[in-house]
């Protein structure tokens, strides 16, 4: 058989199909059926979209809960940091539920504030090792962000939580396992470590 053979049957099976298909669409008789079919398809679609719905968010990720250490101080790393950090909250990737110092000096919590202020993130809850203060000198970019931007929540070590009140607030309210990320000393945590059971959670910091 040859192909120019073929590809008449071909057309011509088409015609037959596409005729049958017009005179199916205008018979009176068949215009119930077509309808009721319709109307069949439109509710089982109204049923399925919303399980349909409800698996996809189901299988999209949720984003991490994380706590963020850092002893914002020295160079400007810590600052980049929090700017990373904070946009992968934008992006979804992440959810912050915390911040943390590990060192403090007069300006620590202030240039803070102002940055998270700036970067239109308000609303984080803040904590911190007030004892770290013994390391030498002030950042001079503590100044530049604490002046160039006063619109902020926090200004002083009065306006945090310490830090093992900061942790074990954050830890006894969490409904899953949260990530811990931290870019600075260790005291922080270590605080966290000593605690004991108290009026927010039975649990030891262990």
């Amino acid at each position: 058989m040859s192909v120019q053979y073929k590809n008449k049957a071909r057309q011509s099976q088409f015609r037959r199909k596409k005729r049958r298909f017009y005179y199916l669409c205008t018979d009176k008789q068949s215009i119930p059926i077509i309808l009721s079919a319709i109307l069949a398809m439109v509710l089982v679609l109204n049923r399925l979209l919303p399980c349909l719905l409800c698996l996809l968010t189901a299988c999209a990720p949720s984003p991490r809960q994380v706590i963020f250490d850092t002893d914002w101080w020295t160079d400007v790393d810590d600052v980049c940091a929090v700017r990373a950090l904070l946009q992968a909250e934008r992006e979804g990737k992440v959810a912050v539920e915390g911040i943390c110092l590990s060192a403090v000096d007069s300006l620590s919590v202030a240039s803070l504030s102002s940055f998270l202020d700036y970067e239109g993130r308000k609303g984080v809850f803040l904590g911190a090792d007030k004892a770290a203060s013994d390391y030498s000198g002030t950042p001079s970019w503590h100044g530049v962000l604490a002046e160039g931007h006063p619109q902020r929540e926090a200004n002083t070590l009065d306006d945090v939580e310490d830090a093992a009140t900061f942790y074990r607030t954050i830890l006894a309210k969490a409904k899953k396992p949260l990530d811990i990320i931290a870019v600075g000393y260790p005291n922080a945590l270590a605080l966290l470590l000593q605690s004991g059971p108290d009026a927010i959670s039975p649990l030891s910091g262990e």
